[in-house]
């Protein structure tokens, strides 16, 4: 119905972009998207799991010295992520 449930913002010091959202079988979160706050590169792939509820549970960052962008993702049967980056 477009109401806010909850809001509270993520990342570090420099810039995060959040390219999509799932919802997981715990009826959380997962944000995929990208970071230059962390990691070794210009940006990182940056991934947070959150709860139903907003709150952090924990965050993933991976790449290397290049530009890498988290774009989606989908949760498998066994419960891990597939993330699709650039």
């Amino acid at each position: 119905d477009g109401n806010e449930d909850w809001f509270t913002s993520f990342g570090g010091t420099s810039w995060e972009r959040a390219s999509s959202f799932i919802r997981t079988e715990d009826n959380g979160y997962l944000i995929v998207g990208s970071t230059s706050s962390y990691g070794k590169g210009n940006y990182e792939v940056y991934l947070i799991k959150t709860d139903s509820e907003g709150k952090k549970k924990w965050e993933r960052y991976f790449g290397d010295e290049y530009n890498e962008y988290g774009l989606t993702a989908k949760q498998l049967e066994n419960g891990s992520y597939e993330v699709l980056a650039t």
